[in-house]
């Protein structure tokens, strides 16, 4: 960086000769003293031509004969005896103007002041002085006053000697600025240097160390004796010990400075860490007056980089997942949607069958008849749950799962789709037990996906319950939110399966041969329809005790809706044929089935 400052040497030298100047004037005012020795001859026509005595002409003679601003003064009164020339120019005023004129007409110093210089100018106390004078256009000058007493026909005089210093003034006042600034600059480039993370060094070309910063102090973890040192081939020599390869260390410093070009090479620590090394010349108005070393640790960043390669792996492999699923997904709707519509065929064809039997009585239509078109039923049913839910699967990972939200009193819901399988739990000896602590809570759901929802729970419940066992249904009122538990006195989930219950195609019991049938898929489709409401669902279980599924459901209702009542719920029809379906799969169950 380069400094654009004022000539400082040019300024100094002026200063130099305006003292040296004042040295001749003092030796000057030696002479004046002793003025009886001065040659005359060459002011004969002055002395002719004024009315001054022999000692006055002396003093005018040396006056005129000077080019330095002088003045004769009368300490008593202030009144400017005699002004040379140099000074009528310098003031501005005629000779015969000056002469007379009082000094604090020129000096705007206070009279005090002026008083107290004078008397100690003539007392010799103290010879110079700073004033502040006005010229006759009214500028205001800075001046410096050499003065003394002079002895003229037995009258004492002081006798000053003006310089004009407001142009060294002002080179003082702008180098004094320069210098703070240059100062500022120094304390701002520091801190700059001090708070970046690259750790910089600074050597002259006698390799004298002259900055050094606190993050290289960091990255090459400096001891106190290396903190102060400051040759930099020492430095060298004790930095190298951290290094991996140190072979080589010194030569190749010496090779890049010898090169003279800004460089960049790599440094691999005994502690795994890489840092970046770049050399750069340091040139100063020009010149070349040393080198710059950084160092730029490259550890984290690496790290970085290691991490964004495995995050770019991970984003590819979860993208050929997500196309995979994708695969998946459409091919099992598309399965479903083919066993749909022959398996509708089928169940319409038994079902046919059934009305035939029940309207005829015919002995010829045998008891295993009856069986038969039963279990043929029951199958059709766990076929067209299983296809159902893989539709409603399928649908909701294509985003295509809607729901058909209206303001319901969400008791009245789960009340009568609790009451519609009563018949099935009594069959099957298991108590069932519904409460609510309130009677009316008015929340947006759509009823079939609720329906689903607590169907599924209640069909796990009976299907893991032996007889005797209970199931209770109970409902809470939460404010903001209703809380809807089911809870079973079954055989429970054991510790190690609890977490996955809500994993798609997981199962509690995946061995061939068991009671009752499953997917894997409906607590998956459960999980789903609850969230899809805004709520959450969640299931404690303690194996040979019981397991306890709990939904929370938020309270919002549209605005400007009716309230659907309990009439307008799902027809009863409907909801026998969805039991039948969700009910499937447990063959225990032997209840006359509907058509």
């Amino acid at each position: 960086m380069t400094y654009n400052l004022v000539n400082s040497k040019e300024l100094l030298k002026e200063i130099k000769t305006l003292e040296d100047e004042n040295k001749n004037l003092k030796s000057e005012l030696k002479k004046l003293k002793g003025a009886k020795s001065i040659n005359y001859k060459k002011n004969q026509a002055l002395e002719s031509n004024c009315g001054y005595s022999k000692d006055k002409k002396m003093v005018i003679n040396f006056f005129e004969n000077n080019k330095s601003i002088m003045l004769l003064i009368d300490p008593n009164t202030g009144i400017i005896n005699y002004a040379n020339q140099s000074a009528c120019y310098f003031y501005g005023y005629e000779k015969d103007e000056f002469t007379g004129m009082n000094i604090s007409q020129i000096n705007i110093e206070s009279n005090g002041f002026v008083n107290e210089s004078m008397n100690n100018a003539l007392v010799k106390k103290k010879n110079r002085f700073h004033f502040k004078h006005k010229l006759y256009d009214g500028v205001i000058k800075d001046v410096e006053v050499t003065s003394g007493p002079i002895t003229i026909d037995n009258r004492k005089y002081l006798f000053s000697i003006v310089y004009d210093i407001t142009e060294k003034n002002k080179n003082i006042m702008y180098l004094k600025k320069a210098h703070r600034e240059l100062k500022q600059e120094k304390k701002t480039l520091k801190s700059i240097l001090e708070g970046i993370e690259d750790g910089v060094l600074v050597l002259d070309n006698n390799s004298k160390v002259i900055y050094k910063n606190k993050a290289f102090n960091n990255i090459w973890k400096s001891s106190f004796q290396l903190l102060n040192e400051k040759d930099g081939w020492v430095l060298a020599r004790e930095l190298k010990k951290q290094l991996a390869e140190p072979n080589n260390f010194e030569d190749k410093i010496k090779d890049i400075i010898k090169s003279t070009a800004s460089q960049v090479d790599y440094l691999l620590f005994k502690d795994g860490k890489m840092v970046e090394r770049h050399f750069y010349p340091l040139i100063v108005e020009g010149k070349d007056k040393g080198m710059i070393w950084c160092f730029k640790d490259l550890t984290e960043k690496e790290k970085r980089k290691a991490l964004e390669e495995k995050v770019k792996i991970k984003d590819r492999q979860l993208e050929e997942k997500a196309k995979y699923d994708q695969i998946k997904t459409q091919l099992f709707s598309n399965i479903s949607h083919e066993l749909k519509t022959p398996l509708n065929i089928i169940l319409g064809g038994v079902q046919l069958l059934s009305n035939v039997y029940e309207s005829s009585k015919d002995d010829n239509y045998s008891e295993t008849l009856q069986r038969n078109l039963k279990v043929m039923k029951q199958n059709c049913y766990r076929l067209l749950r299983l296809i159902n839910n893989i539709v409603d699967v399928t649908r909701f990972d294509s985003g295509f799962l809607k729901l058909n939200l209206n303001n319901h009193n969400i008791i009245h819901v789960i009340e009568s789709i609790v009451l519609s399988i009563a018949d099935f739990s009594k069959v099957k000896g298991i108590e069932l037990i519904f409460d609510t602590e309130i009677e009316e809570k008015i929340i947006a759901c759509d009823p079939e996906k609720i329906e689903r929802i607590i169907l599924n729970l209640l069909s796990n419940a009976i299907k893991f319950t032996k007889k005797g066992g209970s199931i209770y249904v109970n409902i809470y009122d939460k404010g903001d939110n209703v809380v809807i538990s089911v809870r079973d006195t079954g055989i429970g989930i054991p510790k190690g399966k609890i977490n996955g219950i809500f994993e798609r195609f997981k199962q509690v019991n995946s061995n061939i041969s068991r009671e009752n049938e499953g997917s894997g898929i409906g607590l998956s489709l459960v999980q789903t329809l609850v969230e899809a409401h805004k709520g959450k669902i969640s299931v404690e279980s303690e194996e040979g005790v019981g397991t306890e599924f709990t939904i929370e459901l938020p309270v919002n209702v549209i605005k400007k809706e009716k309230i659907i009542r309990r009439k307008q719920l799902i027809p009863r029809k409907g909801n026998v044929e969805n039991i039948h379906i969700e009910f499937s799969d447990i063959y225990s169950v032997d209840l006359p089935i509907e058509s």
